[in-house]
Formats: C-alpha cells, sequence, structure tokens
C-alpha cells in the first residue's frame, strides 16, 4: 500500500504538464494563481503534485492556456491494460520546452514541416538504434558519372 503523504504519480505528472504549460506561456506561478483566484503556493503544491487539482480548476487551466484536459494526462501512461498504477514519463526538460515554444510560434501553415522534420529525426535514430544504415547516403564518383544532371 503507498503512504498517503506520498503524492500520487498521476497526480505528479498533471502537475508537471501545468508546470510545461504555465512555462510555454511564459506566466508566473503567481499570474496564474491570480487568474485561477488562488495564491502561488497553491500552484506550486499542484505543480509539484503535493495537491490535487479539482475537475473544475482542472478545466479553468485547460481554458485559460487552450488546451485539451487531456494533453495533461498524455505523460501518465499505464503499463499494461490492467495496471492500477500509470507511471509518468517524459516530465519535460528544457529543451523541450524550447521545442514547443518554437512551434507554437510558428506559422499554422509551417508546422506540418516542424512535425515532417521531427518524425524523419525520430526514424533516422530509430534505424540507427537497429544498425540499419539504409538512412546513410554515401555517394560514389561513379554514381555522379550516370546522374541525369551531368549528362
Amino acid at each position: 500500500m503507498t503512504n498517503p503523504k506520498t503524492p500520487h504519480p498521476t497526480d505528479i505528472a498533471v502537475g508537471n504538464r501545468i508546470r510545461v504549460a504555465r512555462l510555454i506561456n511564459r506566466m508566473s506561478q503567481e499570474k496564474l494563481g491570480k487568474e485561477l483566484g488562488i495564491t502561488f503556493q497553491q500552484i506550486q503544491k499542484y505543480e509539484k503534485g503535493t495537491n490535487r487539482v479539482t475537475a473544475s480548476r482542472l478545466l479553468a487551466i485547460c481554458t485559460l492556456f487552450n488546451i485539451e484536459i487531456s494533453w495533461l494526462f498524455q505523460d501518465v501512461i499505464p503499463d499494461s491494460i490492467t495496471d492500477s498504477e500509470p507511471r509518468p514519463i517524459g516530465l519535460g526538460d528544457d529543451d523541450e520546452l524550447r521545442l514547443v515554444a518554437a512551434y507554437r510560434k510558428t506559422a499554422p501553415e509551417h508546422r506540418p514541416l516542424m512535425i515532417g522534420i521531427a518524425r524523419s529525426m525520430q526514424e533516422v535514430n530509430r534505424k540507427s538504434k537497429t544498425g540499419d544504415k539504409t538512412h546513410e547516403r554515401t555517394i560514389r564518383t561513379g554514381d555522379l558519372d550516370h546522374h541525369p544532371a551531368g549528362n
């Protein structure tokens, strides 16, 4: 049985996502607290997972940041369908925050390009981990001799 004073992993993960949303929107804990009608200390407790966030407050946070409630729970993945103890993953380091902030500042028509680049990098990473060398391109002088542009 878990210690009742220990924050539940789901509360920690949701609190972290609230923190990520706040930082992406360049908002202080004090400003978020004022927007929600609570103290910045309460925001700190939410972000650490030491206090649970009520459903109405979750809705207010999502409305304020224009995010889906499901986004707050994306870092909580059960180990299996029957597992009742979800585990937090991907707690949002500074690079992740910068990437998300850059995405949000990008014009909507250019966002698919950013996603395509990220997916390509993911594929290269996957192939390099498995030893697949098809992502590497080797140019030999013989290849250049038969290139249509060279004729």
